[in-house]
This record gives structure tokens, sequence and C-alpha cells, in this order.
């Protein structure tokens, strides 16, 4: 998949990423804030074209991340968000796959 084609899975892969790396920038590891700033980028990249809204709050936060390193940046919610457009919800196939409720 091309990085500029509608994903709303790609989009949260890529914000699921950046988070990976911001934790490891924690660690000292200075340049994967750099890494996770472009990770954030494409996943603006992967909903501009259907869902502008969402691409334009997920490129405010990235720009007050860029800004203040420390922002607390909202993943879940951008993920959950960037999911719930096309009705996927993880909960209800992990029910259905038997993962919740202590089944596995």
């Amino acid at each position: 998949m091309r990085p500029d084609e509608p994903c709303s899975i790609c989009c949260a892969k890529h914000l699921a990423k950046a988070r990976g790396l911001l934790m490891e920038t924690s660690l000292g590891h200075e340049e994967s804030f750099w890494f996770a700033l472009g990770e954030i980028a494409l996943a603006e990249d992967h909903m501009v074209k259907e869902h502008l809204d969402i691409a334009l709050d997920i490129r405010g936060h990235r720009l007050e991340l860029q800004t203040y390193p420390k922002y607390d940046f909202p993943f879940k919610e951008l993920i959950l968000r960037a999911t719930g457009v096309d009705g996927y919800d993880l909960r209800v196939l992990l029910d259905d796959k038997g993962f919740i409720g202590g089944q596995n």
C-alpha cells in the first residue's frame, strides 16, 4: 500500500509505532524522537484523502509534540478515532475469538 492511500488501520499502526519510538526516546535514544515524528506524519498521510479532519488533528498534535517534546500526545484517542471511521472495533473482534473475558 502506498503511503498516501487511505487506510485507517495503517494510520493506527504508524501511531502505535510512534508511541514505541517515543518510549525509546525517554530511554536516551534521542534520534527516535525524529523517527516518531516521521511515523506520525505517515499516519496523517493515510487519512488526508478521506478523513481530512482526523489528518488535521493528528498534524496539530504532531506540531505540538515537535515544539514541546514532553507533550502528552493522545495516541489512544487518535488510534480509536482513526480505526472507528471504518467501524473497526478490536474489542468485538477479540471477543469473537475468545480473547476477552479471561478465556485465553
